[in-house]
């Protein structure tokens, strides 16, 4: 729980909403962006920065530092979201959802009361350790892993030892969807504190920090991927319409189920486009041999599609996706590939980045 492993000394609530009615909010904004939105406010003479995601829950939030009377900070959204401090040296910088850099003014025990962390109530400890007076302990709360970092030292002796941090800077890092994984970190007398989960990484010394964090959907995808193993039963495919339909009367007249690749692909994707004729020469040459192609294009951006088939011609079956089947499938970029043998089972481990060859085609016909 968190009430055993760490002691959190704060006056400042975590939402805008709920800070003590005793805090002075001199300045605050805030941008909207694709996924949540970036705030920044100065409580008490501390600038604060946060993001949320769209359904509102927190991201990270970190303290800047202090700002002089009527100094103006600066905010700034779309993909690369800023807030910067008045002085221009102090800013945090989320790049694409998925990174975070960070310098803000290094503190001292006692400097600043610690963000409120009475939001991960009830979570479970991963672990806490402590270089030269900085802190960091990672907790586990619904599904999600959680760090602190700030001045901090240990209080009692033993199995009764605890951590006495007051953070200025919380981040989300990473689900804990998938097994087997668990947080790494070390702390050094320099007072450098590594972190990692999977993807998910941070380096921080007090004042500079730089974190890579995932996000649901992101470690979702990575789940999918990793049961996508040679032998197993593909997931379904979900289709929103068909641009070219599968030759039903084709399938009906095998004397075996044919062999099928996926082919995830895009007309926004240049890499795509480039392999599409070779995906086509390979469906015109193994077709009544019992070889089935679906080229299934991206969600995203599909406006295009209708257009690009039919000015080049392309005959295989092409379909556009919900966008569930790519979930299912874990892709995340694109061309993709994915060989189904007769068996209706994976014929190879993952996702392929590049169009099989002919050979392993073959062999998957010969195959009975």
């Amino acid at each position: 729980m968190l009430n055993r492993t760490i002691i959190a000394t704060t006056a400042v609530a975590l939402l805008l909403g709920l800070r003590a009615s005793a805090a002075e909010i001199s300045w605050s904004e805030q941008r909207d962006l694709d996924h949540g939105r970036i705030e920044a406010w100065i409580e008490d003479g501390w600038l604060h920065a946060r993001r949320v995601d769209s359904t509102d829950d927190l991201v990270w939030h970190v303290v800047l530092g202090q700002v002089e009377k009527e100094a103006v900070p600066t905010i700034e959204g779309g993909s690369t979201a800023e807030v910067r401090h008045p002085n221009g040296r102090y800013f945090v910088r989320d790049i694409a959802n998925q990174r975070l850099n960070c310098v803000r003014q290094k503190l001292a025990e006692g400097e600043f009361a610690g963000i409120d962390t009475d939001f991960l109530a009830g979570s479970q400890s991963g672990g806490w350790g402590i270089g030269n007076d900085l802190g960091i302990a990672v907790e586990t709360l619904d599904d999600y892993q959680w760090v602190l970092l700030g001045p901090a030292h240990s209080v009692g002796e033993g199995e009764e030892m605890q951590l006495e941090i007051a953070p200025n800077a919380v981040l989300r890092m990473t689900p804990t969807i998938q097994e087997g994984r668990f947080a790494q970190f070390r702390t050094a007398g320099a007072g450098m504190i590594d972190y990692s989960y999977g993807k998910a990484e941070l380096s921080d010394d007090g004042e500079f920090l730089q974190a890579r964090y995932v996000g649901m959907e992101e470690a979702e995808r990575a789940l999918s991927r990793s049961k996508l193993e040679k032998g197993s039963i593909p997931p379904e495919l979900d289709a929103e319409r068909w641009v070219n339909p599968m030759p039903t009367e084709q399938l009906k007249n095998m004397s075996q189920a044919p062999v099928i690749l996926i082919d995830f692909w895009a007309t926004w994707c240049t890499p795509c486009v480039a392999e599409m004729p070779t995906v086509q020469a390979l469906y015109d040459q193994y077709a009544e041999q019992g070889f089935m192609v679906v080229a299934l294009h991206s969600s995203h951006q599909s406006q295009d599609m209708d257009d690009f088939v039919a000015e080049h011609g392309y005959t295989m079956p092409i379909v556009l996706d919900t966008g569930e089947t790519y979930r299912r499938f874990g892709v995340e970029g694109i061309p993709q590939y994915v060989l189904i043998g007769r068996d209706g089972r994976l014929a190879e481990t993952g996702l392929l980045g590049s169009v099989p060859s002919a050979e392993q085609i073959e062999a998957l016909l010969a195959a009975n």
